[in-house]
């Protein structure tokens, strides 16, 4: 499996579409990803939860918890909630009377839990949300649903150490438009992400720069996202293989048969282009039937 760099998504196609500052937003909400945490804490050796809790938060606890006890006496937290799903269980401090937005809450993935709380706090009233986030595959999730959550402003606190940097998300999800920024994960996951293999020598600027020259793929993206077991496959895939063609090969190619123009991409294309498919499991078709499982 070939891993690719994912953050170029987010680095090179879609921060210049939007605004990044260092200047902290006016949020309502923080929702902080755990992994983020992990992240910016780096003992060499250790790498789980249960390692940081003995080394990092309850020392962290034990030292500042008369600075909190002072800070809390001289603020009023009356209105601030702090809310966490563990696996289906919902925990909140201080308890809140309905939290069926939440429970129970089945999702495996973080990434998506995440956007499962900033969905249940803009039912709150709460329109300004933030994710703390180091992971490229959560921005990319956030832009997808961001006109369906119904927040004012989405921001993304990224990065760690010299590029950390707020990147706005309502922005983005503008600037894309509708039909982009729904299919967003779909073209993020074919392209290459922790489950499905990117493309050889090919990375996310060229397959984004591609999908930007041929927007009929779009289409086959939002069938695949929103119509998973559509029976439209044949048609789905033709734009799907004609896709990947037009990665490795001339932008501007437009007349040629999509199926013959497979067969000479695997065995007349130039060298780089056949190391772009390992073997017969590694088409087109399968990249999407994989891409289908990690959506």
């Amino acid at each position: 499996m070939r891993l690719g760099t994912k953050s170029d998504l987010l680095l090179k196609c879609l921060e210049p579409l939007t605004t990044t500052t260092c200047d902290v937003p006016e949020v309502d909400v923080l929702v902080i990803d755990g992994a983020a945490i992990v992240n910016m804490l780096k003992p060499s050796t250790y790498r789980t939860f249960d390692d940081y809790a003995d080394l990092i938060f309850c020392p962290y606890i034990r030292k500042h918890l008369e600075t909190v006890a002072r800070q809390l006496a001289q603020q009023n937290f009356a209105e601030k909630v702090v809310v966490a799903t563990n696996t289906q269980d919902v925990l909140c401090y201080p308890p809140r009377d309905d939290v069926s937005n939440l429970a129970s809450c089945s999702h495996e993935e973080a990434d998506t839990r995440i956007m499962v709380h900033l969905s249940d706090a803009v039912k709150h009233g709460l329109k300004r949300v933030m994710i703390r986030t180091v992971d490229t595959d959560v921005a990319v999730i956030a832009v997808s649903p961001f006109r369906k959550i119904g927040a004012d402003e989405l921001w993304l606190a990224f990065g760690s150490g010299k590029s950390f940097r707020y990147i706005s998300i309502h922005e983005l999800s503008n600037a894309l438009g509708i039909e982009i920024s729904h299919t967003l994960p779909v073209f993020h996951a074919f392209t290459g992400c922790d489950t499905v293999s990117s493309f050889a020598g090919k990375g996310k600027k060229t397959a984004w720069e591609t999908w930007m020259a041929f927007e009929d793929v779009t289409l086959a993206f939002r069938i695949m996202i929103d119509q998973p077991t559509s029976p439209e496959m044949d048609f789905i895939m033709a734009l799907i293989e004609r896709y990947v063609v037009l990665i490795y090969w001339d932008k501007t190619v437009q007349s040629f048969p999509v199926r013959p123009g497979i067969t000479v991409f695997i065995s007349f294309g130039p060298k780089n282009i056949t190391t772009g498919i390992d073997n017969a499991t590694d088409t087109p078709t399968r990249t999407a039937d994989m891409t289908l499982f990690d959506l």
